[in-house]
């Protein structure tokens, strides 16, 4: 197998050195990643922006340690909370303003509702070149139930966000990256831009296989047109959920751009097709030419970013790298905020339920009566339209033994008509049976084996092994049917949805935690962290590494540290009991009345659980990281301005933390 690096569709970490430096500027520069998972991602996404927005950085200054991040990445779920974040800064919105808009924006279940409506309503899709389907009715959805709360008066589309990112009072925001996978080489496809697209070393836009047309002009002002709906629902249309995202067919819109220019914006790379070849060179290899046919059609799925990083943290790690000399970061910390986990529900086999009418015949009783059904069917059509012209024959005797009379006009229309009636439903089942052959055909099976015969009709190992096994089948119950299908169904949802991703999730998490080069620069932020399930596998905050520094003096340096921690950081049976809901909350995009209940105070309200844990979290992680620091050889070396900083940013955090220890809805009362 060759090594990633011959790829040529792969993305690497491409720094080689793995020593690392204490950040001379604590909290300058700050990267932030925000997992997918629907409206628990938002929420919790929500409530960690509006902790670093409470926390000011330096004394006697406004400055906040929000107003420090200066890269997003997400993914999915945390991708509606970014966005619409990166779209109130576009319009100079207040934090406090964007919260209250965002938190109800997410109430119980008005999104979806909207999307129903969308998907019903004809005039929706009238002159429209997007698929009439639920993920781009969610992406109109998207457009005016979220954007439009900020962008009113002009669309709102990646020009506006890099028009803010790019002007001369610029907001703090310096690049984003929107994450979604693509389709075709099944890595992940980056909404990404800095603060001048024009040039490649300012972020990627795509993937290594799917990329900006840097050669023609109109590329960037092509793609800046692209909806920030569009955007949100290619970055959390999750399998099994929602259809792919086709590009360039559902990036379209009125008075956008077409889809022509779309396509011409970007460039589709080949790796079996060869241009220094000639087509018969290449016509050798059957890939070759199918991929030389797709890259030059240039329509394209995408789907839920969270399939190949549901973190948005290898985005992160990627943009740490740019722009920075080898061995550099970027980022004095990299915070990733996570509402997954390495938990996992065990596979448990479907229970085969008891005999009932249907799940106790066979399926060859089964095919009996479809098929016999059927025979009965077309039996009948025939008797029926003998027996009606009979009646129609009889009916019209009086008439033509001369009685005119009302009786016998009656008589002649109701005999007639009922062999129109029956004369039209034979025909139009002969037509139907005409057009499609192979129903009738198939229907006239009188076995399944037969009928596998005539859909695989070439005698191979395929059709052998099918009869064979339809041949077992057909003589089991339809309950054991269904439980074996049930298995199939539920393994596979546990694969995609839990195996794979979380196996996926552990590997960006290794890259993240056994890289040595980000040592003092990184914070978890997970949700499930404060929870009871959490309480036996909670493990000591980390600190500094020893180095060279003797153990005696490392030890007791190590010791002071973890008993601060346990004297102003603990954790009490509320936060636990609210994170404990908070992280036991589905993955949907919306919130069931009994989950929200604004009338009742008796009920656990899950939104605001989870924006309230994402706070104290928050406020829990960023603690132990700045005491950290603060307890590091190297604070010394710092400047006192930045050595202040720490101290100020300890304090707070201290003092907030105790707040939460009694009242884990603090925060969440002050911005309500």
């Amino acid at each position: 197998m060759e090594p990633l690096s011959q790829l040529p569709h792969t993305e690497q970490l491409t720094a080689k050195s793995d020593q690392y430096k204490f950040p001379d500027q604590p909290f300058e520069q700050i990267g932030f990643a925000l997992s997918g998972g629907g409206f628990r991602a938002a929420c919790y996404g929500l409530g960690v922006l509006s902790l670093m927005d409470y926390i000011r950085t330096d004394r006697n200054k406004d400055s906040t340690l929000l107003e420090k991040v200066k890269f997003v990445s997400s993914a999915s779920g945390g991708t509606i909370t970014l966005a619409m974040y990166l779209a109130s800064l576009s319009v100079e919105m207040k934090f406090a303003e964007f919260y209250k808009i965002a938190c109800d924006s997410m109430k119980g279940d008005d999104l979806v509702n909207e999307a129903i409506n969308i998907l019903k309503d004809d005039q929706q899709w009238v002159g429209s070149k997007k698929s009439r389907n639920i993920i781009n009715a969610f992406s109109l959805a998207y457009d005016q139930k979220l954007f439009g709360l900020f962008i009113d008066k002009n669309v709102a589309d990646l020009g506006c966000l890099i028009d803010s990112i790019s002007a001369k009072d610029r907001i703090h925001i310096e690049e984003f990256c929107f994450n979604s996978s693509e389709f075709y080489s099944g890595i992940s496809f980056r909404f990404q831009a800095g603060t001048n697209w024009v040039q490649n070393e300012n972020g990627q836009f795509g993937s290594g296989s799917i990329t900006l047309n840097w050669k023609s002009p109109l590329s960037v002002s092509t793609l800046r047109k692209i909806k920030l709906a569009d955007v949100l629902a290619s970055s959390s249309c999750f399998p099994l959920g929602f259809e792919p995202m086709v590009y360039p067919y559902d990036f379209t819109y009125k008075n956008g751009p077409a889809s022509q220019d779309l396509k011409d914006a970007i460039t589709v790379k080949t790796h079996s097709w060869d241009d220094d070849k000639t087509p018969e060179q290449n016509q050798r290899s059957p890939r070759a030419t199918r991929e030389k046919a797709f890259a030059d059609k240039k329509e394209f799925g995408l789907m839920d970013g969270g399939i190949c990083d549901n973190q948005g943290l290898f985005s992160m790690l990627l943009a740490n790298e740019r722009n920075v000399k080898d061995g550099a970061c970027r980022f004095d910390l990299m915070m990733v905020s996570d509402v997954t986990s390495y938990f996992m529900d065990p596979y448990e086999a479907p229970a085969i339920k008891p005999p009932a009418d249907f799940t106790g015949t066979t399926l060859t009783a089964s095919w009996q009566k479809i098929t016999g059904g059927f025979a009965g069917l077309k039996k009948w059509a025939l008797v029926a339209w003998v027996v009606s012209l009979i009646i129609a024959m009889g009916s019209l005797m009086p008439l033509l033994c001369g009685d005119k009379g009302t009786a016998a006009i009656m008589l002649a229309v109701l005999g007639v008509g009922l062999f129109c009636l029956v004369s039209w439903a034979k025909l139009d089942l002969s037509g139907f049976l005409s057009k499609n052959k192979a129903v009738d055909r198939y229907l006239s099976q009188p076995d399944l084996p037969a009928l596998v015969r005539i859909i695989l009709p070439e005698a191979n190992f395929m059709q052998r092994t099918a009869v064979r096994i339809v041949d077992y089948l057909q003589h089991l119950e339809t309950g054991i049917i269904i439980q074996m299908l049930m298995a199939r169904v539920k393994s596979s949802v546990t694969m995609i949805n839990d195996v794979f991703l979380k196996h996926i999730r552990r590997l960006i998490y290794e890259s993240f935690y056994e890289n040595r080069r980000y040592t003092y620069r990184r914070v978890s932020n997970l949700i499930y962290e404060l929870t009871f399930t959490n309480d036996d596998a909670r493990a000591l905050p980390r600190f500094e590494p020893r180095e060279n520094e003797p153990a005696q003096t490392y030890n007791a340096r190590r010791e002071q540290f973890r008993n601060e921690i346990a004297s102003f950081n603990p954790i009490s049976d509320a936060m636990r009991k609210t994170a404990e809901l908070a992280y036991n909350t589905g993955t949907t995009l919306w919130f069931e009345d009994q989950q929200e209940n604004p009338g009742n105070d008796t009920v656990e309200k899950n939104r605001e659980a989870i924006i309230a844990t994402g706070q104290f979290t928050t406020c829990h992680n960023l603690l132990n990281y700045t005491t950290m620091l603060f307890h590091s050889r190297q604070f010394d070396s710092l400047s006192s301005d930045y050595q202040n900083r720490i101290k100020y940013i300890k304090e707070q955090l201290t003092e907030l933390a105790s707040k939460f220890q009694s009242d884990p809805y603090y925060l969440y009362k002050l911005y309500k």
